[in-house]
């Protein structure tokens, strides 16, 4: 797909740029397309030893030859899947070598990837192939990604209940005398001894600082603190399963008897979401899903327009080898996109009051029928109460 799309736009092919080296922001493309993460640890460059560590390319020839490039030979060729692998520990020289062996030294060739490509990458390929004429294709492979096969959604079901078993974990340990810590390592430990399973990162904010989306900062877990009885703690925990993300919030207070308040942003953060997911049917514009929660939240009187603009003004995101677009949010290109089947949204909302807050977060899948499916829908609202 992503060589016929090269054709369409009347490009030579595809420079599709990738970075892993334990980071899990921006590994999709690449991996999508060829099945590598790159396992080395981003490290400065040190030209001519080494460059762009930590970073893999894949380049796509209109007529579909492909080349991956790697930064170590110890990748995982029985999981790769491309025509040939170029070896090299300055990434930058062997992506010029691909390009050259492949004919995309010359004429328009689409730079997928530049969110994730170093500054450095980008002017090293500009220097040494001066006869190419780079256009930016950032989106063309998140595209693809956005229409899930029958496979990737069976994957993304089961990454769902594998996000749903860790979740469980962690707020099986919000209990009175335990920490953020606690409650990591729980769900850090279920997710390792699961194969495949990598966990991107689980945002904590707890107690007094509950009002806020993540309080801790590196880590984002506060293992200090001791949970006191009536403390909210909505963990965020967002990872990988099989290369298919699981992306949940559940909110738990301490000791399980919540002041009517709590219950109401408990209630009401989970009430949004399910607005929205209600909404959720093909044909629907991803701006009226947006239209949705921000109308419950100001009609529930949880927010006003003026505190909304202030906050994050975003509802979720599709779910797959990342936060894939498109986003739920008004005001950039994505509000005009039209929900399509074959996709799974992670749908989300923090609801306040008080200067505290609760989080809530569903795993949505629309199959190719067009039926919608809560996958998350096992995981209780109410905690002990």
């Amino acid at each position: 797909m992503a060589a016929a799309s090269s054709r369409e736009l009347g490009y030579s092919g595809l420079i599709v740029w990738s970075r892993g080296g334990g980071t899990f922001d921006n590994f999709g493309d690449v991996l999508y397309l060829t099945n590598h993460y790159a396992s080395f640890p981003w490290i400065n460059d040190k030209p001519p030893v080494w460059t762009g560590r930590g970073g893999a390319a894949a380049l796509i020839r209109s007529d579909g030859e492909s080349e991956l490039v790697v930064d170590i030979p110890d990748y995982r060729a029985d999981l790769v899947d491309v025509d040939r692998v170029e070896v090299d520990p300055n990434v930058y020289r062997g992506v010029v070598t691909s390009a050259r062996r492949l004919g995309l030294h010359s004429g328009t060739v689409g730079l997928v990837g530049l969110e994730a490509m170093p500054a450095a990458a980008y002017r090293y390929l500009v220097a040494s192939l001066p006869d190419a004429n780079f256009k930016d294709a950032d989106d063309l492979v998140m595209k693809q990604r956005s229409r899930k096969s029958p496979a990737e959604l069976e994957m993304l079901r089961y990454a769902s209940g594998i996000g749903m078993e860790i979740t469980r974990a962690m707020l099986e340990q919000a209990v009175e005398g335990a920490t953020d810590g606690d409650c990591a390592a729980a769900g850090l430990a279920h997710g390792a001894r699961i194969p495949n399973v990598a966990s991107w990162d689980l945002p904590f904010a707890s107690g007094p600082a509950s009002g806020h989306f993540v309080w801790p900062r590196l880590p984002q877990h506060d293992a200090a603190r001791l949970y006191q009885a009536g403390d909210l703690v909505h963990p965020d925990n967002y990872g990988y399963v099989n290369g298919y993300m699981y992306d949940l919030v559940r909110t738990r207070v301490v000791g399980d008897h919540p002041a009517d308040w709590q219950k109401e942003i408990i209630e009401g953060a989970a009430g949004c979401v399910h607005a929205i997911t209600d909404k959720l049917r093909p044909g629907v514009r991803v701006g009226e899903l947006f239209d949705v929660g921000k109308n419950f939240l100001i009609k529930s009187g949880f927010t006003d327009e003026v505190e909304f603009a202030k906050s994050f003004p975003c509802f979720g995101h599709q779910a797959g080898l990342a936060f894939d677009d498109p986003w739920i949010a008004r005001g950039i290109e994505d509000e005009s996109v039209v929900v399509e089947p074959g996709a799974v949204w992670a749908i989300e909302v923090e609801v306040g009051r008080n200067g505290h807050a609760a989080g809530f977060e569903d795993l949505v899948l629309m199959d190719h029928t067009g039926a919608v499916e809560v996958l998350t829908a096992s995981l209780p609202i109410h905690w002990g109460w």
